[in-house]
């Protein structure tokens, strides 16, 4: 018998023909392509084949990207059951098609509270998260008589797609584990991007009991959230945990990004060449991971070496997450001209994008460049903002960051601490530490850790002891692990021979467990970094030679020749 597939090109078929196609398998077809072009003619095929109100052709219509059409449809033929309005759900393009779709549900008196109809709730629950309509979906979600761990599911899984809803995802979570409704790897494994990095343990533990840390999935999870909460050590004992024949594209990304994010530069390169050695097929996400390492370790040479690898393979310029990558890799270089052409060929660029751009020159100093890219770039954010201030700070523009907050204010762009802490720091470096302060104190609880060190060490250069203890004691009591903090007040009672207060500090930093970290820098030699640590000098292996030179070096300078 002959067969026929739909395709883009019009055809024309005789009815005994239709009659021999099978109209629902052509409705799959067209949904499983995604091609809009392809919906119409299956339709017609069901009508002509009596298969016209299966529910089956809104799962199509909303496949393939019309909404319209499935709402018509479901105009013209009124629904008899739950799962014809459950399958038209995905195809809502706007909180007004779901709503549209829950009132049509309610006067059909589909939407009772008992458990049957938990396929209509679910979706209705997903698609108003979906649509940002978290309040509605909550209400909803508290009419079920019977809720089960699909729809804890799909609420949790668009907060957490969502972003900032990490509360409410927690305590949905909790409920659904107080409600003894079994977690499942999915339940678990779309939590944990919405969790709290400081979660990642109790979380970790929670899938341990209910056994579902085997489940790649959660494993995968579970590496990105210790990779967010700095613990990469945790990271990879879990990337490691999963058998190889069992590791897939995200549980490489995860890992490496994970190590990356930690400033584990060498192990995160090394996993990435492992994960080339193994055939594993390269990800935006991995290439990602491997260049921010090199921006860690400003390894110029690994990070060109990978750009071109990444650019055989097609993963530089059109994806967005390299692209951004590739920019912020050869800013933190010191290579801003190869960002700003790798920014210039990008084909697709995102708001992220264009951040690395703005953070690159204010990295630079370059300040008049990054206001022009603040300016240039569409859809700026919070953190556009941070780097405008930053480079305005690091270039000494005071009154060019005037203007920034006042385009930011215009934007809808509610100032958060990074924002005050820059503008503390630009304030303190130009010297003006009274007017630093009166900002700190204006925004009262806004200001954060960042804003009371940055006054703290502006300050300690302009001689205002009083208010320099005061600033660093916040500091300090907002943030007890940061040794930075503990040491400018340290150094403002030394300053003035405050010996026995300065002790204190001290003590008190040991009985805390805060240990200030050793000084170090780092160099790049033929494709090898060097790593100084200061009063360490015999960790370098060639520091005899060195010492001859840096000899030869101060004699020099001090003859004048």
């Amino acid at each position: 018998m002959k067969k026929y597939q739909i395709s883009e090109e019009p055809a024309c078929l005789f009815p005994a023909e239709l009659a021999r196609l099978d109209a629902r398998a052509v409705a799959r077809a067209a949904r499983a392509s995604g091609d809009p072009a392809r919906a119409a003619p299956a339709h017609a095929l069901a009508v002509v084949s009596g298969h016209g109100s299966d529910p089956l052709l809104l799962a199509m219509y909303s496949a393939c990207g019309l909404p319209d059409r499935a709402l018509r449809l479901l105009a013209a033929d009124p629904p008899s059951d739950h799962l014809s309005l459950a399958a038209a759900l995905p195809s809502a393009a706007s909180p007004g098609h779901v709503a549209q779709i829950h009132a049509r549900a309610a006067r059909a008196g589909l939407l009772p509270r008992a458990a049957p109809t938990a396929p209509l709730l679910n979706a209705l629950v997903s698609a108003y998260a979906k649509a940002g309509l978290f309040p509605l979906s909550l209400r909803l979600l508290q009419t079920a008589l019977a809720p089960d761990v699909v729809t804890f599911t799909a609420i949790i899984s668009a907060m957490a797609q969502a972003g900032g809803q990490d509360h409410d995802a927690l305590r949905l979570f909790r409920r659904l584990v107080g409600l003894g409704l079994g977690l499942d790897a999915v339940a678990v494994a779309s939590f944990l991007p919405a969790a709290q990095p400081h979660h990642a343990r109790q979380l970790h533990a929670v899938a341990v009991r209910a056994g579902l840390e085997p489940d790649r999935r959660v494993r995968n999870a579970l590496v990105a959230a210790y990779g967010r909460a700095g613990r990469a050590g945790a990271a990879l004992a879990v990337f490691h945990r999963t058998p190889p024949g069992s590791r897939d594209a995200v549980s490489w990304g995860a890992a490496i990004t994970a190590l990356a994010r930690a400033g584990w530069a060498r192990p995160a390169l090394d996993l990435f060449g492992e994960m080339v050695r193994a055939g594993e097929p390269p990800t935006p996400v991995a290439v990602s991971g491997a260049l921010a390492a090199c921006a860690a370790a400003a390894a110029a040479r690994q990070g060109r070496e990978l750009h071109q690898w990444a650019a055989r393979r097609g993963l530089d310029t059109g994806q967005a997450f390299v692209g951004c990558a590739l920019v912020d890799m050869y800013a933190k270089s010191g290579r801003i001209g190869d960002a700003r052409r790798v920014f210039e060929r990008a084909r697709e660029r995102n708001v992220a994008t264009w951040n690395a751009m703005i953070g690159g020159y204010a990295f630079h100093g370059r300040g008049e460049a990054a206001l022009a890219a603040l300016a240039a770039a569409e859809g700026a954010d919070g953190v556009s903002f941070v780097a405008a201030l930053a480079a305005c700070s690091h270039a000494g523009m005071v009154g060019e960051a005037a203007g920034v907050l006042g385009r930011m204010g215009r934007a809808g762009v509610r100032p958060r601490a990074a924002h005050y802490g820059c503008v503390v720091d630009m304030l303190g470096r130009a010297g003006e530490v009274r007017g630093a302060a009166e900002v700190v104190r204006a925004a009262a609880g806004e200001v954060g850790e960042g804003g009371w060190g940055a006054l703290a060490w502006a300050c300690r250069v302009g001689g205002e002891v009083r208010l320099g203890l005061e600033s660093g004691a916040r500091a300090a009591r907002a943030r007890s692990g940061a040794a930075g903090y503990y040491v400018t007040v340290a150094n403002l009672l030394a300053e003035k021979g405050r010996w026995e207060e300065v002790e204190t500090t001290r003590r008190v930093m040991r009985e805390r467990g805060v240990k200030k970290e050793a000084a170090w820098s780092w160099v790049e030699v033929l494709g090898r970094v060097h790593v100084f640590v200061a009063k360490d000098r015999e960790q370098h292996p060639e520091w005899g030679s060195l010492r001859r030179v840096l000899f030869c070096l101060t004699e020099h300078m001090e003859m004048g020749v």
